[in-house]
Formats: structure tokens, sequence, C-alpha cells
């Protein structure tokens, strides 16, 4: 129930025929109800990283190398990687490379000495919500 130009849904799903709408014009004229013929989601919970923020790679690994694999869950505690887009942020881009998809970080090129480096990782899903976790790589 409500009166106004705009309402805010919940958190969750709505199933089909759960929201439902009528317009009443300045007149008083008064439309039908509409209902939603979808199922709608509300998602604005930022996706959740499991695991680790360290790795260990030896040196002189090839640069097919996985470093790091990130996993980042949806809404609702979703299956590792269900709707999640992978990337890397700013200056760790020049360093390492991400699989968009699945998370697999890797080296761009062969590391010949003994060190660490960090890496930013950012989990972003369908909704746009986005976290970033900061990982550790020696």
């Amino acid at each position: 129930n409500g009166t106004g130009t705009s309402f805010t849904l919940a958190e969750g799903t709505h199933a089909i025929d759960a929201i439902q709408v009528k317009q009443t014009n300045v007149a008083g004229n008064v439309s039908s109800v509409v209902k939603n013929a979808g199922a709608i989601v509300v998602d604005t919970s930022n996706p959740l990283f499991a695991g680790a923020s360290t790795a260990n790679v030896g040196m002189n690994a090839a640069i097919t190398t996985i470093v790091y694999d990130a996993q980042a869950s949806n809404l609702n505690g979703g299956n590792a990687d269900d709707g999640i887009t992978y990337s890397i942020k700013n200056a760790s881009t020049s360093k390492f490379a991400i699989t968009t998809d699945t998370g697999i970080v890797t080296y761009k090129a062969i590391q010949t000495t003994v060190h660490s480096d960090t890496v930013a990782i950012i989990a972003t899903d369908v909704a746009g919500n986005a976290t970033e976790q900061t990982v550790t790589v020696s």
C-alpha cells in the first residue's frame, strides 16, 4: 500500500505478481492493476570474498602459473564466481593479469627475484555492487 510517485523494494527476490501498481490521474480516473510479469531481484549487497589474502609463488615460475584464485560470492551466498566479474585495480594492472569470469590471477612476466607484491582485486556483481580484496604475493 502506498501513495506517491515512487516506492522502494526490500532487498531480495520478489516473485511474479508480487508487486502490483495502479495509477490515478488528476481527474480521478483509476487504471487497472498491473503486476510484475517476472521475478525482480533487488541486490544492494557487495560480493563477499572467501579465502586467504596471501599467496606464494616460486621464483622463475612460468607466467601461466596461477598466482591466486579469487573466489567471491554474490547475493544470498551463491556459488563462488556466479554473476561476478573480476578486475585488477590501478597500479596492479602493470604486473598482474586476471581472468574476468574466474578470478584467476597470473603474473605478466616471470619473477626472477624473491620479493613480495600486492594486487588489489575487485569483484563486481551483476547489480554493480563491488568489493575489493588486497592480496600479498610472495
